[in-house]
């Protein structure tokens, strides 16, 4: 089972001035490059971040707070 978290290309947070590219930098340095403890599928859209486990999908919503959709 994944556990999804979705962040929106273009992101960009006004309050923080953290744009998408800093989020995923984020994701990657906390767990490391996908494949091993996460993959991804992208869409003209959005990015989507599936997580094998649940702590790890919670860890990545938390830090990047209401980015996260």
């Amino acid at each position: 089972m994944a556990y999804s978290v979705k962040i929106t290309w273009g992101l960009k947070d006004d309050d923080y001035n953290i744009t998408w590219s800093e989020t995923c930098a984020r994701i990657m340095e906390q767990f490391g490059l996908p494949g091993d403890r996460y993959t991804t599928e992208i869409n003209p859209e959005y990015m989507i971040f599936n997580f094998k486990t649940h702590e790890d999908a919670v860890m990545a919503t938390l830090m990047v707070g209401n980015q996260a959709r």
